[in-house]
């Protein structure tokens, strides 16, 4: 189980987004529209005078869908350690102005093996953003209201026991959307994500990842 979870990061999950797609895009900054040469009698270039203008910050707003995010995870309890995969999704809306934004998640998330244990979780988190020109990063803190974990059994005709509720799942998490590539229309971005939570008096340590894809 441990070599699928770690194989799992290699099959990335998928992004799209609606409105300012990345932080940090609507930023003050200068722009170059052009450069021109004065030349001396003789035509070499005396001096290079570069013509541009300044803009603001603007203010932007946008939503994010993010599915089939694959990762590793690690559980720690009572000294024990067991590892699995984790596929998570979510939507986030967020505000900002020039390089800040703050917003919101929803999510939905799986955990396989854990010695055998399945997990469910339903996420919510409050998000706080920083961005520039290589892209932005974030951080968030939150709660999953919903958080079960159902043992499997080793029989697959064998009834499972009930699931089992954890009321003291709150998370913690980082991560980055690493611009590959950005036009005026469209742009791609790389997102690895680490979260930290508590589950039923263990800790939890996921990696996970998406590519965006922004129109």
């Amino acid at each position: 189980m441990r070599r699928l979870a770690l194989a799992a990061l290699a099959v990335t999950g998928c992004a799209v987004s609606a409105g300012s797609a990345n932080v940090g895009q609507w930023r003050a900054r200068r722009v170059v529209d052009s450069t021109a040469c004065l030349q001396t009698p003789d035509g070499r270039c005396a001096r290079t005078v570069t013509i541009g203008r300044d803009l603001p910050a603007r203010t932007f707003g946008g939503g994010r869908f993010a599915f089939g995010n694959s990762g590793y995870a690690q559980r720690r309890r009572d000294g024990a350690v067991t590892h699995g995969a984790f596929i998570d999704g979510y939507y986030e809306y967020f505000r900002g102005r020039g390089r800040f934004a703050v917003g919101g998640r929803v999510g939905a998330t799986v955990g396989v093996g854990f010695a055998s244990h399945l997990l469910f979780l339903v996420p919510v988190t409050a998000m706080a953003h920083a961005g520039g020109a290589w892209g932005s990063a974030y951080v968030g803190v939150g709660y999953a209201p919903v958080a079960t974990e159902s043992e499997v059994p080793a029989d697959p005709e064998a009834m499972a026991p009930p699931a089992t509720w954890h009321h003291d799942s709150a998370h913690a998490l980082v991560g980055a959307r690493i611009l590959l590539r950005q036009t005026y229309s469209q742009s791609i971005d790389v997102n690895p994500e680490v979260r930290a939570q508590t589950l039923g008096g263990s800790t939890l340590i996921s990696i996970t990842a998406n590519l965006g894809l922004h129109f």
